[in-house]
């Protein structure tokens, strides 16, 4: 398995664990870019073989079968030859076409991590009071009670040395 497609696995199981329209939606959109990407290199696939296979066609009717009658044999190589530059332009337009394919399969992954990250920030943000969704006020309060005590001092407030207990030593050269 290739990274991207364990990383694909992962962003469709994360979408699946999400409950929403638009994950649901997402998710059929990716599932289809892939079944495009999948098609297109299927199609890939056929085009190069159909290109090797006039090419050795094409060799063999120029090299070995050069005994064959004269009009037979250009007969042959004609048609091989128009085979092989057809499978090769095939090949470029395929190419060309995946490369689209996975641009479009890009941006639904991050649309998909967008979504993710927006859901994600939702859920355990309040609107309201800034807490974590489900805590209780009173647990809210307990917990600013026993923040405010431990805080560390900001940016802008001036910078104190901390104290040791015991002196640092220095080295000398």
């Amino acid at each position: 398995m290739t990274e991207r497609q364990r990383q694909t696995e992962f962003l469709k199981e994360l979408m699946q664990s999400q409950d929403c329209e638009q994950c649901r939606e997402l998710e059929t959109r990716i599932c289809q870019a892939e079944r495009d990407e999948r098609c297109i290199c299927s199609a890939i696939s056929i085009a190069i073989s159909l290109a090797l296979l006039s090419l050795l066609g094409f060799g063999y009717s120029a090299v070995l079968a050069g005994d064959a009658g004269a009009t037979s044999s250009i007969t042959t190589l004609k048609v091989f030859t128009a085979t092989l530059l057809a499978s090769l332009i095939c090949l470029v337009g395929f190419i060309v076409f995946l490369s689209s394919s996975r641009s479009v399969t890009n941006r639904l992954y991050r649309e998909c991590r967008a979504l993710i990250r927006a859901r994600q920030r939702s859920q355990f943000i309040s609107p309201d009071a800034g807490a974590p969704v489900g805590v209780s006020p009173i647990v809210n309060k307990a917990r600013a009670d026993t923040t405010s005590e431990t805080q560390l001092p900001s940016s802008s407030d001036p910078e104190t040395p901390f104290e040791t207990a015991e002196p640092v030593p220095i080295l000398a050269k």
